[in-house]
């Protein structure tokens, strides 16, 4: 089974209208599961990557609109891969990133593979898509991250800082996070899985606790 799992961009305040439209006992009723409910898992991908840790392999080309030593490439590795703020501070050894040849990203092999370039399955207001596949175990055999080569990315080793640009790290660890099997959190805006991104934040870099609870329900 393969899931599709969106970020879109400058959604915050769409969202919030949507809840602001509505009222009475069905507004306490969303609130209440906003605020007891702290995480999503995937459904179907209960059961997580089976071998330890999960292999990513990160486009050496980097993203076309970072303008950092290689495009990003480093930057993105040292995020996902942090036993500080990443997904290993949460599960130790759950992940291990590095750059290579991702050819792509052929979905259905067996590689999860992190994509600088995938504005085909990508486009608009999306600013990165992941693809995870799972079998009737509830596991998951391949995950493939596409994102879009037309956004304008930043990272923090870029020099003349942010301006109206989109932070690759946060970006990219949302992302691993839905290869790693999980889902969009309701109303968790300060969660790293939180559905929506925006422009010069970065705090969705470093996991929340309710990401770390559950990425430790899967692993």
């Amino acid at each position: 089974m393969t899931m599709i799992v969106i970020r879109r961009r400058n959604g915050m305040s769409r969202k919030i209208r949507k809840i602001s439209l509505l009222m009475g006992s069905s507004l306490l009723v969303l609130v209440m599961g906003v605020f007891l409910t702290g995480f999503a898992v995937i459904p179907g991908a209960e059961n997580g990557w089976q071998n330890l840790p999960v292999h990513l392999v990160i486009d050496q080309n980097g993203h076309p609109t970072i303008d950092d030593p290689d495009g990003g490439v480093t930057a993105v590795m040292n995020a996902v891969n942090s036993r500080s703020t990443g997904w290993n501070s949460a599960v130790r050894g759950v992940l291990a990133a590095a750059p290579g040849n991702t050819g792509g990203g052929r979905q259905g092999d067996g590689i999860p593979t992190l994509n600088f370039s995938g504005a085909r399955v990508c486009s608009g207001g999306c600013v990165a898509v992941t693809f995870p596949l799972t079998n009737n175990r509830s596991e998951i055999i391949d995950a493939d991250i596409y994102v879009n080569d037309r956004v304008n990315f930043t990272s923090k080793a870029e020099k003349d800082g942010c301006t109206a640009e989109i932070y690759i790290e946060a970006t990219m660890v949302h992302e691993v996070g839905h290869a790693l099997g999980l889902a969009h959190p309701p109303g968790k805006f300060w969660a790293t899985m939180y559905a929506y991104v925006a422009p010069c934040i970065d705090y969705q870099e470093t996991l929340s606790r309710d990401d770390r609870r559950g990425l430790q329900t899967i692993y």
